[in-house]
C-alpha cells in the first residue's frame, strides 16, 4: 500500500481516490468510538468522511508514506470529536434558552393573576 501513498503524496489522482476508497470502512470502524454521545452515527461518519478527503488532499505536506495512516486517522478522530462537541454546545444553548423562556412565562403568569388592571 506504500506505492499508493507515496502517488496518493505525489498528487496522483488515482492514488488519492485509492486511499479514500481503502479508508472508508476505517471512518465507520472510528466512528464506533463514539457511540452513546447522543448525536447521529450517520452525521459522525459523514464528518469523518469529509475530513478523509480534505486529507487525502494534504497527504503531500507529509515527509513520508509511513505518517499517512496515523495522519489520516488523526484527522478522521479530530473531526469527528470536533462535531460532537459543537452539537454539545447547541444542546447546551437550546436548553439555556428554553429555560429563560419558561421563566419568563411563569413570571408572565404570576403578574397575570396580582395585576389589578387584569382583574377586571
Amino acid at each position: 500500500i506504500y506505492p499508493v501513498y507515496r502517488a496518493a503524496m505525489s498528487g496522483d489522482r488515482d492514488a488519492k481516490c485509492k486511499v479514500v476508497e481503502a479508508f472508508l470502512p476505517k471512518v465507520v470502524e472510528l466512528s464506533r468510538l463514539y457511540s452513546g454521545q447522543k448525536v447521529l452515527m450517520e452525521d459522525v461518519i459523514g464528518e469523518g468522511n469529509v475530513a478523509l478527503a480534505l486529507g487525502v488532499e494534504m497527504l503531500g505536506c507529509l515527509e513520508s508514506e509511513q505518517e499517512t495512516e496515523g495522519f489520516l486517522g488523526k484527522m478522521i478522530m479530530e473531526a469527528m470529536e470536533n462535531y460532537i462537541l459543537e452539537e454539545e454546545k447547541g444542546t447546551e444553548f437550546d436548553r439555556q434558552v428554553l429555560d429563560k423562556v419558561n421563566r419568563v412565562l411563569e413570571a408572565a403568569d404570576e403578574l397575570s393573576g396580582t395585576c389589578l388592571l387584569c382583574q377586571g
